[in-house]
């Protein structure tokens, strides 16, 4: 076998041992079963104040029409999420929708006892941050599709994990700019 073929079958093996890459973290695009973009109204079991979106279309600040959605931000939760990830106990998984679809979810858990099984799955399932900042507590996996970070604060010793939609973020953005814009237009 020629030298380049044995480097590149060393670190295919080298890749396949580590675990995951940031490839699959966008190939997940989600969450267990729910994928970042898909229509919130098609996530079975989500809680949250639907009062508060039809008040929101009632006063203009949205439609009822699918081709006019609530360009609102809506919490949601799923009481039937389990709370644990491996030997981790999660305090919630939060979902955060905009323009009715699923922008991010955020899992939150508590001390460093928690944080170091998670950090650790999500380095086995993604392999190593692509930016990390471990003097601050911080590692951000940066997919095509998918944004991740990990926060570990370590005076409150709050985790925080959020999977993002880089798509839905920068549609967000976006229609931000642009009211901000319409606002200014407006003086």
């Amino acid at each position: 076998m020629p030298l380049a073929g044995l480097i590149a079958t060393m670190l295919t093996l080298n890749s396949a041992m580590a675990g995951g890459s940031i490839k699959d973290l966008d190939k997940k695009n989600g969450f267990r079963d729910v994928a970042l973009t898909q229509r919130c109204d098609q996530i079975d079991g989500l809680k949250g104040n639907t009062t508060a979106v039809k008040q929101a279309v009632k006063d203009g600040l949205g439609a009822d029409k699918k081709d006019q959605p609530f360009l609102g931000m809506l919490h949601y939760v799923r009481p039937s999420d389990s709370l644990e990830v491996g030997e981790a106990a999660l305090l919630g998984v939060d979902y955060t929708c905009y323009a009715e679809q699923l922008l991010s979810v955020r899992l939150t858990a508590y001390g460093k006892r928690n944080a170091e099984p998670i950090r650790a799955a999500l380095v086995e399932a993604f392999g190593e941050s692509t930016a990390p900042d471990p003097d601050n507590g911080r590692w951000v996996w940066s997919g095509k599709k998918v944004i991740l970070t990990f926060s570990h604060d370590p005076l409150t010793e709050l985790v925080t994990v959020v999977y993002a939609s880089r798509q839905m973020l920068d549609a967000k953005t976006n229609n931000d700019l642009a009211l901000e814009q319409a606002a200014v237009n407006d003086l």
